[in-house]
């Protein structure tokens, strides 16, 4: 094997200086990482365990040490190999340790951030390297088209550019995949000012002054500047650091944010920012990029997957996953715990637990049928044997749930008298996952996980959905896109005579010349009944976006 771009020699004598200096103390630990480190580098090709302990050993020193010198040298050993064909060879270890990855996207994040040249070198590898196959990277590809293209529209125009999304759902990899068509498109590393305020380094930083002070020191003398803030909801009154770099004649910078809460556009944010800002709302795979993940056996049919993708869900992390009850479980509630703490609890008046996760599963159990604040009390106010739960405080937690984006609302709409009604909503659950992880996996409520699956994906398609009243029935959706409307219905089968009687009624009721659809996992040579579709579910989903 021959030397690195970074000219590194791969002499143990070479490496042991760096370490030597930056941990003194820890001289026979680091005798036993430069030993298998010397092992990654030049013995072809790098069997597992000498890269599962490498891995270990290398988070054990950066857990401690947050150092460049400690982040170049980590840049010069994988450097030193083909890591794109390591990383291919090891996938199904990398699977199986999302925590590793995560790490050594933090030591990029750092890496990057560093004055030196080299270092940042290093943090272009990781970049290119770790991200393709990190656990939230197995998709990073597949996402980019619609999402990249979205921000780059943007590009050089004076809004800030606002990506919000349930958390884990790929908006730290779609910011850092745009930082990376920067440097292609000839952007200088040095133009680019990249903050995660979810890592260490930046733990201090949760001040609105002192953030502003960061990135206005950081900014180059009249050249163009591109920020790009992830989990900016960290800082306290960060719009206001944000306004003022954006109005300042002085300086010119192009501004794009992340952030897991809807509270980042609060009405007293968004009349600050107002008019200088678009927001871009990231949602979790939908089936046909999850199918583009590849990570499910090449013999199970598409059928089979769905069944997968509805059991597991759809945030990017699970395809990168073991696909075992027990690990992907794990990490969903996890997520789940995170939004919870982070997300809920963190930017709620009332801090009860207990309370909040009934709410959440008086929803999940009531998916598909309507909710309001005073239904859900008087559930739970009957379950907790006439203590009183106020509606106030349940519409403030169904409230927060939303803003967290771990649950959405969808409003009725009266067909007849075109007009969107105040009360009664349904909602849906962000991923199916987390609803499996919380609620156990059953098949007896699977109509109800399809619609949650076409709602998400006529919102991906960019519908704003209702659910459609019209007289005494209803449509399950009605989808509005500019002068467009659709209906759709969705059922697991039509094959009994009463369901489709059932679902066809409102939809043969009302007459207009708009689509009428109902889905369904049926597969019939009978494709519609009176100007009426019947389609696939899956077809549906694996169609190209209208």
């Amino acid at each position: 094997m021959g030397k690195s771009p970074l000219n590194y020699t791969g002499n143990k004598a070479c490496i042991a200086p760096y370490l030597l200096d930056i941990m003194p103390t820890h001289a026979g630990y680091i005798e036993a990482f430069c030993g298998s480190a010397e092992l990654l580098l030049w013995k072809e090709p790098c069997p597992r365990e000498i890269l599962n302990d490498y891995n270990s050993d290398l988070m054990n020193f950066w857990r401690v040490v947050r150092s460049d010198r400690l982040a170049l040298l980590v840049g010069k050993i994988f450097l030193s190999v083909n890591g794109e064909e390591l990383f291919r060879e090891n996938r199904e270890l990398l699977r199986g340790r999302p925590n590793i990855l995560d790490d050594c996207r933090e030591l990029a994040e750092h890496a990057r951030a560093a004055t030196d040249e080299e270092v940042r070198a290093a943090a272009a590898f990781f970049e290119t390297q770790f991200y393709s196959f990190s656990s939230t990277g197995t998709s990073y590809g597949i996402r980019g088209k619609q999402y990249l293209e979205r921000l780059w529209a943007f590009k050089d125009n004076a809004l800030i550019k606002v990506i919000t999304g349930l958390r884990r759902c790929g908006k730290s990899t779609m910011l850092e995949m745009f930082h990376q068509a920067l440097l292609q498109d000839g952007v200088a590393a040095y133009h680019v000012i990249a903050i995660t305020f979810e890592l260490m380094e930046y733990d201090d930083i949760r001040d609105y002054r002192t953030f502003y002070r960061l990135v206005r020191d950081r900014i180059p003398d009249g050249e163009k500047c591109y920020l790009l803030f992830d989990e900016i909801q960290q800082v306290t009154h960060w719009e206001k650091a944000v306004n003022s770099l954006c109005v300042e004649k002085d300086i010119d910078v192009d501004i794009y944010i992340t952030g897991s809460n809807a509270h980042l556009l609060s009405s007293e944010i968004s009349t600050l920012l107002s008019g200088r800002y678009v927001e871009i709302q990231m949602l979790p795979l939908s089936f046909r990029e999850y199918l583009q993940a590849d990570h499910l056996p090449a013999d199970w049919s598409v059928d089979q997957k769905f069944q997968q993708y509805l059991k597991y869900g759809s945030l990017p992390a699970v395809t990168s996953l073991r696909q075992e009850n027990a690990i992907v479980n794990e990490f969903l509630l996890g997520v789940y715990n995170t939004v919870i703490v982070k997300d809920v609890l963190a930017r709620s008046k009332n801090k009860d637990v207990t309370l909040l996760e009934k709410i959440l599963r008086y929803v999940i159990s009531n998916t598909g049928s309507m909710i309001s604040a005073n239904k859900v009390s008087g559930f739970l106010t009957a379950q907790q044997k006439g203590e009183g739960v106020k509606s106030s405080t349940i519409a403030s937690y169904l409230d927060t749930l939303e803003k967290a984006f771990i649950i959405y609302q969808v409003p009725r709409y009266d067909i007849k008298g075109k007009e969107q009604l105040k009360t009664l909503s349904k909602y849906y659950v962000a991923d199916t996952g987390i609803r499996n992880a919380l609620m156990g996996y059953s098949d007896n409520d699977i109509g109800h996980v399809l619609e949650t699956v076409v709602y998400f994906e006529l919102r991906r398609r960019g519908y704003q959905v209702y659910i459609g009243k019209w007289y005494n029935t209803e449509v399950d959706f009605l989808a509005v896109r500019q002068d467009t409307k659709k209906y759709y219905q969705v059922t697991l089968s039509m094959m009994d005579e009463t369901v489709r009687t059932r679902e066809l009624a409102p939809l043969l009721a009302i007459h207009d010349n708009y689509e009428k659809v109902v889905l369904s996992m049926d597969r019939s040579y009978v494709t519609d009944h009176e100007g009426v579709r019947f389609l696939n579910i899956i077809d549906f989903l694996l169609a190209e976006q209208d």
